[in-house]
């Protein structure tokens, strides 16, 4: 049976690579892959769903062409570890657009600091090609956005609270 050395520092850089000590290797990384794919597959379904307001069936075919993106599955087949980050473009769109029902301030925050987080964890993966693409794809969606609901000055709030939290997070990567 392969198994990884536990006290390798390679085992140890992130919650994805953790599996490896219990796991035979092959086994950990088919695991690892579904159930990525399976949590981006999810986001883009709640995405195109309670944020954009798109019935059902156009929802999961929306999900399902995230789900079979050739660029996770090969990025991960090669051992591009950090690819791993590319499942949380959704739900970092989702915790960033996702309408505020109860209009609670702590929601908000919350919210906010969940996409905050998210993208933090892409610039922490060592794929700056993700982050880029991230950083893209949020600026496409939040004018699109803009452009349905029209442009409300709690909305910019959000997006200045947005920033300000990712950069607090992201500030040992970043200097």
């Amino acid at each position: 049976m392969n198994r990884i050395n536990w006290k390798s520092k390679k085992c140890r850089d992130s919650v994805f690579e953790m599996k490896l000590i219990f796991l035979i290797i092959l086994i950990s990384f088919q695991l690892s892959i579904i159930i990525a794919s399976l949590a981006g597959y999810i986001g883009a379904y709640l995405l195109l769903r309670r944020v954009f307001y798109l019935e059902r069936l156009i929802s999961l075919l929306g999900a399902i062409l995230f789900l079979f993106n050739s660029y996770f599955v090969t990025r991960t087949v090669v051992g591009h570890l950090g690819a791993y980050t590319f499942v949380f473009i959704p739900w970092t769109l989702y915790f960033l657009l996702i309408k505020n029902k109860k209009n609670n301030i702590l929601h908000e925050v919350v919210f906010v600091a969940t996409s905050s987080f998210f993208l933090t964890a892409c610039l922490y993966s060592g794929r700056p090609q993700i982050l880029i693409s991230l950083l893209l794809t949020l600026i496409f969606f939040i004018f699109f956005k803009m452009i349905i609901n029209g442009f409300k000055k709690s909305f910019f709030y959000r997006i200045g609270l947005f920033i300000s939290i990712f950069l607090l997070l992201s500030l040992s990567k970043i200097i």
